[in-house]
C-alpha cells in the first residue's frame, strides 16, 4: 500500500468515500423516517435498521458499478468494505479514540494483507467513522487510520459528504442510450401559398 505525503493510502479516491458516506447517510435519514415510538423503536432498533439499509445500499452500489472497485465482504458477520482493495470498516463514534478493539477487526484475509509487511508505528487499519446529531442523523465523517500495535489513532481527515441522490441519479444518467444521430429529410415540405383575392372571389 503506498501512502501519499500527508500518510492516506494513495488508492483510496476522497469521491468514493464521499459517496460511501453519502449511502451511509442515506441509509440512517430513511432508518430515521421509519421510527414508531408507538411501537416501542428508540436508538437500538435505530443503528440497527440504519445498518441493515447501508449494507443494501452499499451492496446494490457495489454490484451495479455505481462505486467502482467497492467490496462488500462479509455482511452477515463483521462487515469490511474494500475500496480500490484498501480494507476499510465504519461505525457511528463520538471520540476517534474512544473505540472497542473489536471494532477495528477487519475481514482476515484483509487485516493479513494490511499488517504483514506494516511497522509497529504505522497504521495498519482504516476506518469511515461518522458523527451523529441526537436524532441519530449523520452530521460528519472522516477518514481515520489505527496502528493495530498501540491501539491509538495515527492520522484522520474530514470526508466531505455527497449526496447519495445525486449520485444516484447520476448513475441512471450513465445507463441511458446515447443520442442517435436522424438523418435530414431529403423531401422538405413548404406551406402552399393561397391568392387572398381568389379566396375572395369564391
Amino acid at each position: 500500500m503506498k501512502l501519499d505525503e500527508d500518510g492516506f493510502p494513495e488508492e483510496l479516491a476522497i469521491s468514493k468515500l464521499s459517496a460511501i458516506v453519502g449511502l451511509i447517510k442515506q441509509a440512517r435519514e430513511e432508518a430515521y423516517d421509519r421510527q414508531d415510538q408507538d411501537w416501542g423503536d428508540d436508538s437500538q432498533v435505530l443503528g440497527m435498521r440504519a445498518y441493515k439499509r447501508a449494507v443494501f445500499l452499499l451492496q446494490g452500489a457495489s454490484s451495479n458499478g455505481q462505486i467502482e472497485n467497492l467490496k462488500v465482504c462479509e455482511p452477515q458477520g463483521r462487515l469490511t468494505l474494500v475500496v480500490d482493495e484498501v480494507a476499510l470498516r465504519f461505525w457511528r463514534n463520538g471520540d476517534y479514540d474512544d473505540v472497542p478493539e473489536e471494532r477495528r477487526l477487519v475481514f482476515s484475509q484483509f487485516a493479513l494483507q494490511m499488517s504483514l509487511f506494516d511497522p509497529v508505528d504505522q497504521v495498519d487499519r482504516w476506518a469511515i467513522i461518522y458523527h451523529t446529531d441526537a436524532d441519530g442523523l449523520l452530521l460528519e465523517a472522516a477518514l481515520a487510520g489505527y496502528c493495530s500495535v498501540s491501539g491509538s489513532v495515527i492520522r484522520h481527515k474530514n470526508i466531505p459528504i455527497e449526496d447519495s441522490y445525486s449520485l444516484t441519479l447520476a448513475a441512471v444518467l450513465d445507463q441511458l442510450p446515447e443520442e442517435e444521430s436522424v438523418d435530414k429529410a431529403k423531401i422538405s415540405a413548404r406551406p402552399k401559398v393561397v391568392d387572398a383575392k381568389k379566396i375572395k372571389n369564391e
